[in-house]
């Protein structure tokens, strides 16, 4: 039994805008969505050589969205940079420069947020919730350093 190929309804261009539509997209995943949907390395190529010509796809563009991203989720500078080199953005020190200007731009410190999170407001010299608070902080990819000194700093004010 031969197994013929159905016709698509959408070209692999017309695919790429469709997933573009949604978000943001860098061209590394795009390249792989549209290889999951079952285009040709041509079809791909051209697709998104074409999307970029026209500006409908940016590395630039995507890694500012991501990062804002990242950053209104509380995520930490060694989070940022792994998922940005995770979905093939190449970083140098001007990008490394932005992501650190922008995460100072935030209102509130994510150290804060885990903080309230954990320890509902108020103090409780406990060690498993200075821990839980430290496993956190280190997971959402700040350095373990930087959490400690948070945690010591709340300690002394309370």
């Amino acid at each position: 039994m031969d197994l013929e190929k159905k016709p698509r309804k959408w070209s692999a261009y017309e695919s790429a805008l469709g997933l573009l539509a949604r978000r943001e997209h860098s061209l590394l995943e795009l390249k792989t969505k549209l290889k999951q949907k079952g285009y040709e390395k041509s079809e791909i190529q051209e697709a998104v050589e074409k999307a970029v010509l026209r500006g409908e796809v940016s590395e630039e563009r995507f890694k500012r969205s991501r990062v804002r991203e990242l950053i209104r989720r509380n995520f930490g500078f060694r989070y940022i940079v792994q998922d940005l080199s995770s979905k093939g953005v190449s970083l140098d020190a001007e990008a490394f420069e932005e992501i650190a200007e922008a995460m100072e731009d935030q209102r509130e410190s994510p150290f804060e947020v885990y903080w309230r999170k954990i320890f509902q407001h108020e103090f409780v010299p406990d060690p498993k919730l200075e821990n839980r608070f430290l496993r956190t902080a280190v997971r959402k990819g700040f350095e373990f350093s930087e959490a400690k000194k948070f945690l010591e700093m709340k300690r002394q004010n309370q």
